[in-house]
């Protein structure tokens, strides 16, 4: 886990056992209330009804 601080919506990074990393984007209040911090075991629960997906061309 590799949360951002000092922001309303940090982002938080969780790295997969193969190394793909999922970027998300909480509130601080949740990410205090969840005890987040660098190096910390956390798990991402998906549920999205759309995807957007953009490149940088």
């Amino acid at each position: 886990m590799f949360p951002s601080k000092k922001a309303l919506f940090p982002q938080n990074t969780i790295e997969l056992a193969c190394g793909t990393q999922v970027v998300s984007s909480i509130t601080s209040t949740s990410a205090k209330s969840l005890n987040l911090e660098v190096g910390k075991n956390a798990y991402a629960v998906i549920k999205a009804s759309n995807v957007m997906v953009g490149t940088d061309n």
